[in-house]
């Protein structure tokens, strides 16, 4: 006897509603896994792009502390920071300058990773070119405020030297800007062209760059 179709559909109503349920759970369940990502690339390109700037900002401050000022106060090897820089503005911003670039250092295998894994390679190679120019900047103040005028990394305020800082320290200094803004650029595009690997499985990350 054939089993009427209003009979069938009745007994089938709660299997197509359970699966509609499940199939709406999973979708809603990857919207926020979506969601979710997309706001930790944006956590993650905001709090690099200041850490970069307001470093690159007392980079800057502190060098002209120690080369304009610090250095004609004190010509001994390896001086208490107090004493190499005797004026008040100089010593907060190479207090500022220090704590930041604690920051910096204690994050930097940290943020390439991430940026590997959320944005990509060409991110990643822009951070770490920062990072290089970072470090040669932290070279030149050091040897700045050691006084270690045999370095090669070392800078002053002599305009007929060759370790003239308007043109060694600066040079790199200026075209910092430029590279910070084009990474911060890269990274907030990636996110709002839904570009930044997030449709996709996570990027291997190298040993040398794990968090």
């Amino acid at each position: 006897m054939a089993i009427p179709v209003l009979a069938l559909l009745g007994a089938a109503t709660p299997f197509i509603a359970q699966y509609i349920q499940m199939t709406g759970a999973r979708i809603q369940a990857q919207v926020e896994h979506r969601q979710q990502q997309r706001m930790k690339a944006y956590q993650i390109a905001d709090e690099l792009s200041q850490l970069m700037d307001v470093l690159a900002f007392f980079i800057t401050e502190a060098m002209f502390g120690v080369v304009l000022r610090g250095q004609e106060t004190s010509d001994g090897a390896l001086p208490h920071y107090k004493e190499r820089l005797p004026f008040e503005p100089d010593r907060l911003a190479w207090e500022k300058y220090r704590e930041h670039l604690f920051k910096w250092e204690g994050s930097k295998t940290r943020y390439r990773a991430q940026t590997l894994l959320y944005f990509g390679d060409e991110a990643q190679d822009a951070l770490i070119e920062i990072q290089k120019d970072i470090e040669q900047l932290k070279k030149y103040i050091d040897a700045a405020f050691f006084m270690r005028k045999e370095s090669e990394d070392y800078i002053d305020n002599d305009t007929s030297s060759k370790n003239y800082f308007h043109v060694k320290f600066f040079r790199l200094r200026r075209p910092l800007d430029e590279k910070m803004t084009n990474l911060s650029h890269l990274l907030l595009s990636q996110i709002q062209e839904r570009h930044s690997g997030l449709d996709t499985p996570a990027a291997a990350v190298d040993d040398d760059v794990a968090p």
